[in-house]
C-alpha cells in the first residue's frame, strides 16, 4: 500500500482485530491448552477441576483482552491523530515535503500536494514517472540536479534549482535534504523539503539591480544613521569628494563642511529631517584635498516598520560645472544685451561726438584775427579746444572700447612669432609703468609661434600690464612669460607642435579677494577710480575670438597671475611675415583743391554732422551737395549720374540707407565709387563687399585728417578708373 494513502480502517476495528481475533484466541488456546496437557500429564481425570481451571483461564483471556483492545484503541487513535496532524501539517505548507527512494531504484515515496504549487504537477504524477518530474528542471540547473541523485553519498545538503512549470514561467527553489543510511553507511532515502524562492530571488536581483544602480549613479549617496554617522557611500561620493568609503564610513558628514553655511542652516537641516520632511538645499562642502564644490543635496528620512526615523539618506549632485556654465551664460546673455545696447545708441552717440570733433578741430585750425586778442588768451583758447578734441576722442575710444567689448571682433589670424611681438611691444609695455614697477619678459629660445591678430593680442597685453601696475601703486615686478604645457623633447622651451601657448602676465601687487574674483569680467566692474570695467571683458573677448581661453589665479596680498591660453600655429600655417603688409595711410595734408576737387553727393540723416561733413569737404576744395537720406541721393544721382565723382554716404538712415542705395546704383549700371561713413563696425558693409564693388569705409566719428584721407583714396580710385 502506497505510503500517501490513508487506511479507512477505524482504530476501534483495528483494536478489536488484534485483540480479539489475535491475542484472545492465542491467549485462550494457550491457557487451555496448557491445563489439558498439565492434567493429562499428571494423571488426574478430576473432570470438573479441568474444566473449572479452563473457565478461569478463558475468563481470563477475555478480560485481558478487553484491556488489550482498550489500550490499544486509545494507542492508536493517538498514533492516527499524529499521523492526521502531520499529513495537514505537510499538505498545508507552501513548501513541498518528499521522500525519495534511492536504491535500489528512484521512486517518490511521499510527496504533499504543494508540488503542484511550485511545479504544476500533483503527486500522482510524481509516483507515477519520477523522470517526468525531473526533466522539468531549467536545462542550466540538470547538473545540480544529476549530483543530487546520483553523488548521494556526498556531503550536499542544501542546493538550488530552478524549475520549469507547467505554466512556462521559471520557478527559484531551495532543497533541503536528510540522508537516509542502512548499516554499511549507503543512502537509502532522501527526506526533504523544497521551498519556493523566487520572489527572494527576485528581491535579491532587485537589489543587487539597485546597489548596481548606486555604484553607477553619477550622484553622490550616503546613508546615516539617526545619529549621522554614515553606514554607506557609493563610488561617486568617493569621486565628488576623494573621501574612500572605507574613511567615510564611520564618520559624519561633518568632514564636508567648509564653513560656507553658519550654523543656522545646519539647525535648519536637522530640525527638517527629524521631523520626518525631507530635506533640499545648495550647500558649499570641501573635498578631502581642501578645495570647495558646490553641491545640490537632498535628504530624506527612512522609517522602520513601528514608523521610527531609523537612517537618512542623503543624494548629493556636484552642480560646481553647471553653476559655473550659468554664469557664463548669465555673461554671455549681459553681453548680449550690452551688444544691443552699444549698437543702439553707438551710432547716434557717434554722430554728435564727430560733430564734436570736427567743430573742434574747425576752432584749432582757425587762425585768430592779429592783435584781437593778447597771446596769454590765445594759449587759453588753443587749450581749452585741445580739452574738447582730448575729450572727443577719449569717448570716441570708449564707445569702440564698448563695442569691442559687447561684440564679436574681427580676427584675422596669422602666424605670429611671440618674441618678435613681445620685443616690439617693449617700450610700449615699459611707457605703461611706473619707474618703480621692474618689467621682465621671459620667452624660451627658440620660436614660440601662434595663431593670433597681432593688433588685437597687443590691446591685450597692454591692458594686462596697465592692470598689474595699478596692482602696485608703491613699486614692484610684472613678468610676462611665455611657455608651453608640452615641449619637445630637446626641452630648449620651444613649444611643441600641437600644443597650446600659455602668456602668463605676474605681478606682486596686493592681489584679490574671492568676490572681486567672482566678478572681474563683468562690464563696468571696475576697483580703480577711474577705471571704465572694460579692460577684463575686452581681453576675455579677445582671446576667445582666438578660440583660446583665460585663467586667472590671485590672493590677496600674493599677487596676481593672467594667463592667456592660445592654440598654437599648425605646421600648414604660412611664416611669420608672409601676412600682406598694410598700405601706408597719407596722413600728412588734408588735400587741395587743385589735387582732389571733384563733385560730391553726401547723405547723412543727422543734420549737425551733415553740416559739418559739407564744411570739411568745401574746404578740401570739393564741390558738395548734401541731402538727409537715401532716397533723395538717388532722385539727385538718377536725375546726372555723370556729374558725380564720389558718393559719401551713411550706412544707416531713413527711407534708403546707405547700402541699399548702393545696390540700386550697380544696378542701374552706374559706376561712381562710394565712401559709406558709420558709428557701426566696417562688418556692416560685408554685403557691397560680397557684391564685388568700389568702396571705401570711414568709421565715425572721423577726423578731418582722416576724411580727407579717405576722400582723396576714392577721388584716386575714381580718376584710374577712367578711359586714358
Amino acid at each position: 500500500m502506497d505510503a500517501h494513502r490513508v487506511s479507512s480502517v477505524s482504530p476501534s476495528k483495528a483494536a478489536r482485530r488484534i485483540a480479539f481475533w489475535i491475542y484472545v484466541p492465542v491467549a485462550m488456546a494457550w491457557i487451555l491448552g496448557t491445563d489439558l496437557v498439565v492434567a493429562l500429564y499428571s494423571g488426574s481425570a478430576d473432570a470438573w477441576l479441568l474444566g473449572m481451571n479452563m473457565l478461569k483461564g478463558a475468563g481470563f483471556a477475555l478480560v485481558t483482552g478487553v484491556l488489550l483492545y482498550w489500550l490499544l484503541r486509545r494507542e492508536i487513535e493517538r498514533r492516527e491523530a499524529r499521523a492526521r496532524d502531520h499529513r495537514t501539517l505537510t499538505e498545508n505548507v507552501p513548501d513541498l515535503v518528499f521522500r525519495l527512494q534511492v536504491r535500489p531504484e528512484l521512486a517518490f515515496e511521499y510527496v504533499s500536494p504543494s508540488s503542484v504549487d511550485i511545479a504544476g504537477y500533483t503527486p500522482d504524477e510524481h509516483y507515477e514517472s519520477p523522470e517526468t518530474v525531473f526533466a522539468a528542471v531549467h536545462p542550466e540547473d540538470r547538473e545540480g540536479l544529476d549530483r543530487l541523485l546520483t553523488d548521494v553519498d556526498s556531503g550536499l545538503e542544501e542546493t538550488e534549482l530552478r524549475w520549469c512549470h507547467k505554466d512556462g514561467r521559471v520557478v527559484w527553489t531551495e532543497i533541503r535534504v536528510r540522508k537516509e543510511r542502512d548499516t554499511e553507511g549507503s543512502v537509502l532515502r532522501l527526506s526533504g523539503v523544497v521551498r519556493d524562492v523566487t520572489q527572494r530571488r527576485e528581491a535579491e536581483r532587485f537589489q543587487a539591480l539597485l546597489a548596481s544602480a548606486l555604484d553607477a549613479a553619477g550622484e553622490a549617496v550616503l546613508i546615516t544613521d539617526v545619529d549621522g554617522v554614515i553606514q554607506y557611500v557609493n563610488p561617486a561620493f568617493t569621486s565628488i569628494t576623494l573621501y574612500p568609503a572605507e574613511e567615510a564610513i564611520g564618520s559624519t558628514p561633518r568632514i564636508l563642511q567648509s564653513g560656507e553655511q553658519d550654523e543656522a542652516f545646519y539647525r535648519d537641516l536637522w530640525r527638517t529631517i527629524e521631523a520626518g520632511r525631507m530635506f533640499r538645499g545648495v550647500m558649499v562642502n570641501r573635498r578631502k584635498d581642501g578645495h570647495l564644490y558646490e553641491q545640490e543635496t537632498s535628504i530624506t528620512p527612512v522609517r522602520d516598520a513601528q514608523g521610527d526615523i531609523e537612517y537618512f539618506i542623503a543624494v548629493a549632485r556636484d552642480i560646481t560645472v553647471q553653476h559655473a556654465l550659468e554664469r557664463r551664460l548669465r555673461f554671455t546673455e549681459k553681453m548680449d544685451a550690452m551688444g544691443q545696447l552699444a549698437a543702439g545708441v553707438a551710432h547716434d552717440f557717434r554722430n554728435l561726438l564727430n560733430v564734436i570733433l570736427v567743430n573742434a578741430e574747425f576752432l584749432s585750425t582757425r587762425a585768430l584775427p592779429s592783435g584781437a586778442r593778447g597771446a596769454e588768451s590765445d594759449g587759453e583758447d588753443a587749450g581749452e579746444v585741445e580739452e574738447i578734441l582730448t575729450a572727443a576722442r577719449r569717448g570716441s575710444g570708449l564707445v569702440a572700447r564698448l563695442l569691442g567689448v559687447a561684440r564679436q571682433p574681427d580676427v584675422e589670424l596669422r602666424a605670429t612669432d611671440l618674441e618678435e611681438l613681445l620685443d616690439d611691444m617693449r617700450g610700449i609695455l615699459r611707457a605703461s609703468l611706473l619707474e618703480s614697477v621692474e618689467l621682465d619678459v621671459r620667452v624660451g629660445p627658440g620660436p614660440v609661434v601662434v595663431h593670433a591678430d597681432p593688433d588685437l593680442l597687443q590691446d591685450a597685453l597692454i591692458n594686462l600690464v596697465q592692470n598689474a601696475g595699478h596692482a602696485m601703486p608703491s613699486g614692484g615686478r610684472v613678468v610676462i612669460e611665455v611657455s608651453s604645457d608640452k615641449r619637445d623633447g630637446e626641452g630648449d622651451g620651444a613649444a611643441a607642435d600641437g600644443a597650446p601657448v600659455r602668456i602668463s602676465v605676474r605681478d606682486t601687487g596686493i592681489g584679490m579677494d574671492d568676490a572681486t574674483l567672482e566678478r572681474l569680467f563683468d562690464p563696468f566692474f571696475t576697483t580703480k577710480e577711474t577705471g571704465t570695467g572694460l579692460g577684463l571683458p575686452m581681453v576675455r573677448t579677445i582671446v576667445e575670438r582666438h578660440g583660446g581661453s583665460i585663467e586667472v589665479e590671485s590672493a590677496q596680498g600674493q599677487g596676481t597671475t593672467i594667463s592667456l591660453v592660445l592654440p598654437p600655429a599648425s605646421a600648414a600655417t604660412e611664416a611669420v611675415g608672409d601676412a600682406p603688409a598694410e598700405e601706408a595711410v597719407d596722413e600728412g595734408s588734408h588735400g587741395d583743391a587743385a589735387d582732389g576737387a571733384g563733385r560730391i553727393l553726401l547723405a547723412e540723416d543727422d543734420a549737425r554732422l551733415r553740416g559739418a561733413a559739407e564744411r570739411a569737404l568745401r574746404r578740401l576744395g570739393h564741390q558738395v551737395q548734401s541731402v538727409e537720406n537715401g532716397r533723395t541721393a538717388f532722385s539727385r544721382i538718377e536725375a546726372a549720374p555723370e556729374e558725380w565723382d564720389l558718393v559719401i554716404t551713411d550706412l544707416i538712415m531713413p527711407e534708403l540707407g546707405g547700402t541699399e542705395l548702393y545696390e540700386l546704383v550697380r544696378q542701374r549700371g552706374w559706376d561712381m565709387p562710394f565712401l559709406f561713413m558709420s558709428g557701426h563696425a566696417p562688418e556692416a558693409v560685408s554685403s557691397v563687399e560680397r557684391a564685388g564693388g568700389r568702396h571705401t569705409f570711414l568709421e565715425k566719428p572721423w577726423t578731418l585728417e582722416g576724411l580727407a584721407t579717405r576722400v582723396r583714396e576714392a577721388m584716386q580710385d575714381r580718376r584710374d578708373s577712367r578711359p586714358a
